[in-house]
């Protein structure tokens, strides 16, 4: 379905108050970058497809506090970032292999 030079994940760092909280991947918005934004952007086919193989699950999981308390994200743990790698897809910020 998609080609090596497409299999590309954007990766975000969670902060909650200046404190670390979580690397996650999220889903982006339709046309938030260019024509090409297919090759390195978490397209809604890259989504669905680590979905389906069952790399990424929903995960439950609540940061912050009071009125401010979010829940849930595609948050990166060991385990799915192995399965990231194992079925050939990469990411765009290192840092998370080396913690």
């Amino acid at each position: 379905m998609f080609n090596s030079s497409e299999k590309k994940l954007h990766v975000s760092k969670m902060y909650y108050y200046g404190c670390f909280e979580f690397y996650y991947i999220t889903t982006d918005t339709v046309g938030y970058c260019s024509h090409r934004e297919y090759l390195y952007r978490n397209t809604e086919a890259k989504m669905n497809k680590l979905i389906e193989d069952g790399i990424l699950t929903f995960e439950k999981r609540g940061y912050g506090g009071f009125g401010d308390y979010t829940i849930g994200n595609f948050i990166l743990f060991n385990s799915n970032i192995d399965k990231i790698t194992n079925a050939g897809w990469t990411t765009d910020f290192d840092e998370i292999k080396e913690g």
